[in-house]
């Protein structure tokens, strides 16, 4: 469920919006974030056997 207070911020934006379409949008914003952790974590695998103390990458 969306915030009360992000929700009424983006009804006056875009009245036009409605709940399932931002809860939607939400769903695909975590899944594409989870895709963007997991790359990390496997460059940062990858970087960390290639030269160790090598500096981590993080979003």
């Amino acid at each position: 469920s969306v915030h009360p207070a992000v929700w009424e911020n983006l009804k006056s934006l875009r009245p036009d919006i409605n709940e399932s379409y931002l809860e939607s949008f939400i769903s695909l914003f975590e899944k594409e974030t989870e895709k963007a952790r997991i790359l990390f974590s496997i460059l940062n695998k990858k970087t960390n056997n290639d030269s160790p103390g090598g500096e981590k990458l993080t979003i």
